[in-house]
């Protein structure tokens, strides 16, 4: 069971910001985590908009087909 202290300091942590409220903070903190644009909702200046829609209609990716064991390892741990 957690002490008083541990507890008292884990409501004090929890009542601070929560995120975003304004527009404004809410676009600036969207665009942390850019890693790929599947799910963006613009386009950066050198990707094309027609390979994008092209790529996105054809759904998911096929599987990996690795040419080594190496390369087969690999990929079994990133799809986990």
């Amino acid at each position: 069971m957690p002490s008083q202290l541990r507890s008292d300091t884990a409501r004090a942590n929890g009542a601070k910001s929560r995120g975003p409220k304004s527009p404004e903070t809410k676009e600036k903190s969207s665009q942390n985590a850019l890693r790929h644009g599947l799910t963006a909702r613009l386009l950066l200046a050198c990707e094309n908009a027609g390979q994008l829609n092209q790529l996105t209609s054809l759904g998911s990716p096929p599987p990996a087909s690795p040419a080594s064991p190496v390369r087969h390892k690999c990929s079994c741990r990133s799809t986990r």
